[in-house]
């Protein structure tokens, strides 16, 4: 119920949004990306494509997985995190076994989609911060803003602490949180943990992140690289609209917007929330409130062609043939 609040406050916002700015306005800048479709879409794909090249890498026996597979298989959970309300909650999962029916262990399933999943986070975490602070001090954020600004950095420092300290020293976080959450109650019935198992394939992320740092460090280069190809769509975005603006935004708008999809992860396609967003940043960088609109819009249009192509590719590796032991335990006899 409280998901189907949000989305309907998150629709709320959109048609604020849409009536304060004028739909011809938004529909005026959204066809003046014309050809420049073509490039902003080749971007997004080097974007996933990278992405996918993080995602083999952070399997321990990445031989075993092919590129195309890291590929579809991240589409395939990309997809049920854009267009239902569970966010990393089902598609992480669906991720894992997915890794499971290419020949892997579920613990190596698990270990490979959170290793990506972290590093991805890391990568984000670190942007967000660099461009919210460069937003606190060169844009005319208004206070309620500013102050959640100030917030989300905090969170994000937080957040690259806790994962510098846990990597570092070897430390069970994720299998220490979730006990903690078992024994104080809040898990319950068939959600009791089985922390024994958690700890278990927390070593197998380790074993990369902590013992393997030359595989960290590519998987945290390929990030980077997804990260870098977003930044060349948005200023490809900015050029379209004919908008002149130094070279450092595009970098700090993208940054700056790295919070949309953690914290609205509930909201498929960050419904409202990403146009509200990106319109507060584009007007307090003194650029045209609408473009930034537009720019949410296309972006939405876009992940939603890749959303398809994930739920084809997810239908394509469910129909092949699954190796012999590896099919999920509720279908073994």
């Amino acid at each position: 119920m409280t998901r189907i609040v949000f989305l309907l406050l998150g629709t709320l916002v959109l048609g604020l949004l849409l009536w304060h700015l004028g739909p011809a306005e938004i529909l005026r800048t959204t066809a003046q990306l014309g050809w420049h479709a073509l490039p902003i879409l080749v971007c997004y794909g080097v974007y996933q494509a990278m992405r996918a090249v993080a995602f083999k890498l952070s399997v321990l026996r990445s031989r075993e997985v092919s590129f195309l597979d890291a590929l579809w298989i991240r589409l395939s959970g990309d997809a049920i995190h854009s267009l239902t309300f569970s966010g990393p909650f089902l598609s992480e999962p669906t991720k894992a076994w997915l890794l499971k029916r290419r020949g892997l262990s579920l613990a190596e399933g698990f270990a490979a989609t959170l290793t990506a999943a972290v590093m991805n986070l890391v990568v984000g975490a670190a942007m967000g911060t660099a461009g919210l602070v460069y937003l606190l001090r060169h844009a005319a954020l208004p206070p309620p803003a500013a102050g959640a600004a100030v917030a989300l950095i905090c969170l994000n420092v937080g957040f690259l602490l806790a994962a510098a300290i846990g990597v570092g020293m070897r430390i069970y976080l994720i299998g220490s949180a979730i006990g903690w959450l078992g024994r104080a109650g809040v898990l319950w019935g068939r959600l009791k943990p089985d922390v024994a198992a958690i700890n278990r394939m927390e070593d197998v992320l380790l074993g990369i992140l902590h013992d393997r740092p030359a595989r960290a460090a590519a998987i945290m280069l390929a990030e980077m690289g997804a990260q870098l190809a977003l930044v060349v769509e948005l200023a490809w975005i900015l050029r379209a609209l004919n908008i002149t603006a130094p070279a450092i935004y595009p970098l700090a708008i993208e940054a700056a917007t790295k919070f949309i999809t953690v914290v609205f992860f509930f909201m498929p396609l960050q419904l409202g929330t990403a146009e509200g967003s990106y319109a507060v940043i584009f007007g307090a960088l003194g650029l045209p409130v609408a473009a930034g609109f537009s720019v949410a819009f296309f972006r939405r249009f876009r992940s939603l062609l890749v959303a398809s192509a994930g739920l084809a590719a997810m239908n394509a590796l469910t129909r092949k043939q699954v190796p012999p032991g590896t099919m999920p335990d509720h279908w073994q006899g």
